[in-house]
């Protein structure tokens, strides 16, 4: 889905602003697309993927697909990831330092260029690694935005798939 010609501009929209962003210890790791399968309108997706396949269409039945009205439906999520380094092994530090790194993304999210991003929900947050090396991912570290018109619309800190 991501591979089709709109999913490439999309993609390379949403780099171009996200790197834009600066951020102490966090580094951008990417733009990618995921299928909210609680979503109402999951089963119009299906139908349409379904009936691409018996047609033989390429991407097993995803590559011509609108993601731009998968995302506007909230069926597809836009997933903005970053990886915050050399976190403390300390965990009172560690947790001030998720704090922070969160509440920067939240202002990122509030005050960024959003001209090129899709109507839709959008997943944003980071995974770490401690001083010693140490890696974790946590749902916590994550959460929601919503666009409409280019604009930024709200904040959900209820992530979950």
């Amino acid at each position: 889905m991501w591979r089709q010609p709109e999913g490439v501009k999309i993609s390379q929209a949403v780099d171009a602003s996200v790197e834009k962003f600066h951020l102490d210890n966090l580094i951008y790791e990417g733009f990618r697309g995921q299928i909210d399968t609680t979503s109402s309108q999951i089963v119009e997706f299906y139908t349409l993927v379904d009936g691409n396949r018996k047609k033989d269409k390429p991407l097993q039945g995803l590559y011509d697909i609108s993601i731009k009205d998968m995302m506007s439906k909230e069926v597809v999520i836009g997933q903005i990831d970053f990886h915050l380094e050399k976190a403390s092994d300390e965990i009172s530090d560690q947790m001030t330092q998720k704090n922070d790194a969160k509440q920067a993304l939240m202002t990122y999210v509030q005050n960024a260029d959003l001209s090129q991003f899709p109507d839709g929900k959008y997943g944003i947050g980071f995974d770490l690694t401690t001083e010693s090396g140490t890696y974790y991912t946590s749902v916590s570290d994550y959460f929601f935005f919503f666009v409409k018109d280019s604009h930024f619309i709200s904040i959900d800190k209820d992530y979950h798939y």
